[in-house]
């Protein structure tokens, strides 16, 4: 009778599915007939209208899209020849829009003192930040394209930055990896040789886009969460690629008692002394618009996110861990979701809508990716990974690792000055000015 009761149900689905399935088949069908065509009529355009830039993409002849695209390039279409023709042909005319850019930005032609891909990105830049992304006429997928064509500037810009960088932490990864450490031990004294080798948290002095972990070149240097976050991502993969390790960017509230490691942190001062304002007049005025500002700023961060942490894969448990190296603590990506263990009940993180767009292809695909194998991955039991990953493990294991001889493996500073007073973080105003 069981069995009946079940199945009953689920051959009616199938049966559903079945007719669901007939109909498409009819439907592509009827719809081949009509792009074959408008091929025969050469209506191409037309194909476009109707059916979309992937089948416009795959039906029409090269011949025409390549012109079409001549075209596009001649009118300085860049934004429209990504629109229409996709990634692929955008890629691939892209140093010719590169050269066309930097021709019309020297002779002033057309555009004033500003050039083609200046405009471009600054078009994209207003529709993240004012929210128009939301509406049907703003693609998203316009806004990993051009963080990622930042991406690739910066890349180029920095090229000789990012190699000393590079020799920098591989070194440091070499010394890291004769200690023998395990996980654990691992992630926490590359946190605790950031945290003394840094002149503490504060506004960054170059802020690359893509590449915060430069502001940490030299010894003694200023970062927020960006900058950390991205040095100690690199730091990981270069001690062990298999770590996998990327930046994720989040939603931290700064409401809930989080319970970090016990690492010596320092906040710089920023010399901001405003001078208050005593015009009564601008004082209501300001008023007036707190609730405004308010709410545009929670929507900015709802969108766009506040604060970055790391993603490193645990091979040999099978988990993905999320690292905060800003708040020195750590928790499990889970389901598509953080469970941070610096708080009692997992709260705290959470994944802004815009996800990881706003840095660029590659990790757009990375994160979509994280998601789907962390519905799969071994991070059910959450107490037994407390138990593990948690603060206590977290401080038994700075233990550890202090207790060694480490001077050669750190950034030349002296791990055996750093105080082992607990921090907690209960202040909302504190973390949340500490998390830009």
């Amino acid at each position: 009778m069981k069995e009946i009761v079940i199945n009953k149900p689920f051959n009616e689905k199938m049966k559903i599915k079945f007719e669901k399935v007939k109909e498409k088949i009819k439907q592509d069908i009827q719809k081949d007939k009509m792009i074959k065509k408008l091929l025969k009529e050469k209506k191409y355009e037309e194909i476009y209208k109707v059916y979309g830039k992937d089948v416009y993409v795959a039906t029409v002849p090269e011949k025409y899209l390549k012109k079409s695209i001549k075209e596009y390039l001649k009118e300085g279409r860049f934004e429209d020849i990504y629109n229409k023709f996709g990634s692929t042909y955008y890629n691939r005319y892209l140093p010719k829009m590169e050269s066309i850019d930097k021709y019309m930005e020297l002779n002033k032609k057309k555009i004033g003192t500003k050039s083609f891909l200046y405009q471009v990105r600054k078009k994209i830049l207003s529709i993240v930040t004012s929210g128009i992304l939301l509406l049907e006429g703003a693609p998203a997928v316009l806004i990993p394209a051009l963080s990622s064509l930042t991406l690739n500037d910066n890349a180029r810009q920095y090229s000789e930055e990012i190699s000393l960088y590079n020799s920098k932490i591989n070194e440091y990864a070499n010394n890291i990896r004769k200690l023998n450490l395990n996980d654990l031990e691992t992630i926490m004294k590359v946190l605790d040789d950031m945290w003394s080798d840094i002149k503490g948290y504060g506004s960054p002095e170059k802020d690359i886009f893509g590449y915060g972990r430069l502001d940490f070149l030299e010894s003694g240097s200023i970062g927020v969460c960006r900058n950390m976050a991205d040095d100690f991502t690199a730091k990981m993969n270069a001690i062990n690629p298999n770590y996998n390790a990327r930046n994720l960017i989040v939603n931290i509230n700064g409401s809930f008692p989080y319970h970090l490691a016990n690492i010596n942190r320092n906040f710089v001062e920023q010399n901001e002394n405003p001078q208050e304002e005593n015009n009564e007049n601008k004082n209501e005025e300001n008023n007036n618009n707190n609730e405004q500002i308010d709410y545009l700023q929670q929507f900015k961060t709802d969108m766009l996110g506040n604060h970055m942490v790391s993603l490193i894969d645990i091979p040999s448990d099978g988990i993905t861990l999320m690292v905060d190296a800003t708040n020195p603590s750590i928790g499990i990506f889970k389901d598509g979701s953080i469970y941070t263990f610096a708080t009692e009940d997992g709260k705290g993180l959470t994944i802004p809508a815009l996800r990881q767009y706003t840095q660029g292809t590659v990790e757009s695909i990375k994160y979509e990716g994280a998601v789907i194998m962390s519905h799969f991955q071994n991070n059910k039991d959450i107490e037994l990974l407390r138990q593990k990953w948690g603060v206590v493990a977290q401080n038994k294991a700075l233990d550890k690792v202090r207790s060694q001889n480490t001077q050669n493996a750190s950034l030349g500073q002296n791990s055996s000055n750093i105080s082992y007073e607990k921090t907690y973080y209960n202040d909302e105003n504190e973390l949340s000015s500490k998390v830009r």
